[in-house]
């Protein structure tokens, strides 16, 4: 299993490695300091996946199901795992995100 994050999330990766997650991010510059091509390389391939969690991500939050339920009543925070596990099957039921 793998976790996407910004570079500033370093301090998690010691939590996740313990539950056997990979966090992937970009490399970390040390300021002054250029980028092998290895990590340049490896760069865009994470930016090119980003793009399309953040596609995902404006989906969910377009969806129509879940604008009528911004304020939210403290008895349906049980469901709330299941309305948005609801969401995210609908959404790829959807149209391709790659054209």
């Amino acid at each position: 299993m793998c976790v996407m994050a910004d570079r500033g999330f370093k301090h998690v990766e010691v939590y996740l490695r313990k539950m056997g997650v990979l966090l992937v991010r970009p490399p970390s510059v040390v300021s002054g300091a250029k980028l092998t091509e290895a990590e340049t390389k490896e760069t865009k391939q994470i930016a090119s996946v980003t793009i399309h969690v953040e596609r995902v991500i404006r989906r969910i939050r377009e969806f129509n199901m879940l604008k009528p339920h911004a304020c939210l009543n403290l008895s349906l925070v049980k469901v709330l795992g299941n309305v948005i596990t609801i969401t995210c099957a609908l959404i790829n039921k959807q149209d391709s995100l790659i054209k």
